[in-house]
């Protein structure tokens, strides 16, 4: 994505970065993504306030991931959030 090294694309792409975290206090769910040989990430909804929020996961998903070409990380999002909905 050469155009996203140039501002405002890299502005964006940087600001996106922002919300795309990964969850240290899950260790569980970091052993079983592991053990599967898979990583584990998830969206925040804002700083310092809230966690992730699978609404705001979802609406948010392609803009912070697959716009800024990060499909592995938006597979590791999805299938983080199917065990969450999953388990409720």
């Amino acid at each position: 994505m050469p155009q996203a090294r140039t501002a405002p694309a890299a502005d964006l792409v940087l600001a996106a970065d922002q919300f795309i975290i990964n969850p240290v206090g899950r260790v569980q769910d970091s052993a079983r993504a592991h053990a599967a040989g898979d990583d584990i990430r998830t969206v925040i909804a804002g700083y310092h306030w809230f966690t992730d929020w699978g609404r705001d996961t979802m609406i948010s998903l392609e803009g912070l991931t697959l716009t800024t070409q990060r499909p592995e990380e938006a597979g590791w999002i999805l299938r983080r959030s199917r065990i969450t909905f999953a388990t409720g």
